[in-house]
């Protein structure tokens, strides 16, 4: 999985995520935890600068309580790197990501990306596939 992050950027955009109008990102206290020989691997202070350089917001260093704690964990693996990352609070949940390396940039790369997207502005409700085709056609297909 070396372009892993470049899948994750891709299925992002291609969804057409879009925030809520208004709606501000959500605020995490991360913390990473990297196992011996994982030291390679980016660090809670260098996640935290791309996430937030990504995000264009200081979501990861919040001023007043977190909305959620991301806990992340490395390890190496035979081949590259594993990582699992842990969310409790206004989400919940967890997510395992592997890269075969041979260093640790993919995997960083795509931490970032998963971190992002975790803390991103949640997502407009769409409306049913009915009301979404009739609504810009005057003939609706049966499919709809």
């Amino acid at each position: 999985m070396p372009r892993l992050w470049l899948v994750a950027a891709a299925l992002a955009s291609s969804l057409g995520w879009a925030p809520i109008a208004g709606a501000a990102p959500l605020s995490a206290k991360l913390d990473v935890d990297r196992a011996p020989g994982a030291e390679s691997c980016p660090d809670a202070d260098a996640l935290k600068k791309q996430v937030e350089a990504l995000a264009g917001a200081p979501i990861l260093s919040p001023q007043t309580p977190a909305d959620l704690a991301v806990r992340v964990r490395i390890v190496p693996k035979d081949r590259g790197f594993r990582a699992e990352v842990f969310a409790s609070g206004a989400r919940n949940g967890e997510r395992a990501l592997e890269d075969s390396g041979p260093g640790c940039e993919g995997l960083g790369r795509g931490l970032v990306v998963i971190l992002a997207l975790l803390l991103d502005a949640p997502l407009e409700p769409r409306p049913p596939a009915s009301t979404r085709c009739c609504s810009t056609s005057t003939t609706c297909p049966a499919t709809c």
